[in-house]
């Protein structure tokens, strides 16, 4: 009887400390993929503002969810917003092999009008993918631009044939519009993927071909009809 007693107790012991374990995995993963979505909601905010068209006031009502990570910069007109990302879960269950992901969102205005708009994913241990948007002129002398000035800019740098660790991409406004969506589509679901972020495509699918290799892809600029 003693010894069925035990058998018993050990039982209920074991299936306490068995769901007791579960129920902590479970609520650090979904406080992990909880942080990927607020990160998630920041990109998509900024989706809606757009390059010479939204107004300081409009920009900052849309962002205003965000104010605690928002730093100013000294230079006039600069405003950025920081999201640090650390899955500290999944990386002490070594689902994930590193605890961070940073992604920096800003805005510059000229005339209380959004001239640009940035984005950039950071994750360790070097993966990293940035795509920025301005309207056509930006940031040149008198807004003026030649043929010559491409309206879209991807450089990829490879750390093997093919494995990219990181993209930076530049378009303006008069850049084809779907063609800029595609580079906009930022995804983050590698940051709770098992083995995390291996690949800036894994960042920004969109954006460069999954079949480019180092042998294939460089830097690609893009012309406006009737330039180059």
């Amino acid at each position: 009887m003693k010894t069925g007693r035990w058998k018993t107790i050990l039982a209920v012991v074991c299936s306490s400390a068995l769901a007791l374990s579960v129920g902590i995995v479970a609520v650090g993963v979904s406080l992990d993929h909880l942080r990927r979505w607020q990160a998630e909601r920041l990109l998509a905010a900024l989706d809606q503002i757009t390059v010479g068209v939204t107004d300081r006031a409009t920009a900052m009502r849309i962002l205003s969810p965000f104010q605690k990570h928002r730093t100013d910069d000294p230079d006039e007109g600069f405003r950025r917003w920081i999201f640090e990302y650390y899955n500290a879960y999944l990386y002490r269950m070594h689902i994930a092999p590193y605890p961070d992901t940073v992604v920096i969102v800003s805005l510059d205005f000229d005339r209380d009008v959004v001239e640009q708009k940035y984005a950039s994913v950071f994750s360790s241990p070097g993966i990293y993918a940035s795509i920025s948007e301005s309207k056509r002129g930006f940031g040149y002398l008198d807004g003026k631009v030649t043929c010559e000035t491409p309206t879209h800019t991807a450089y990829p740098s490879w750390y093997s044939r093919t494995e990219l660790d990181r993209i930076i991409i530049h378009d303006d406004d008069s850049y084809d519009r779907k063609e800029r969506e595609k580079d906009w589509a930022i995804s983050l679901s590698c940051m709770t993927r098992i083995g995390g972020c291996s690949d800036a495509r894994s960042i920004m699918p969109l954006a460069l071909p999954l079949s480019a290799t180092s042998d294939t892809s460089q830097r690609e600029l893009k012309f406006a009809d009737g330039c180059k």
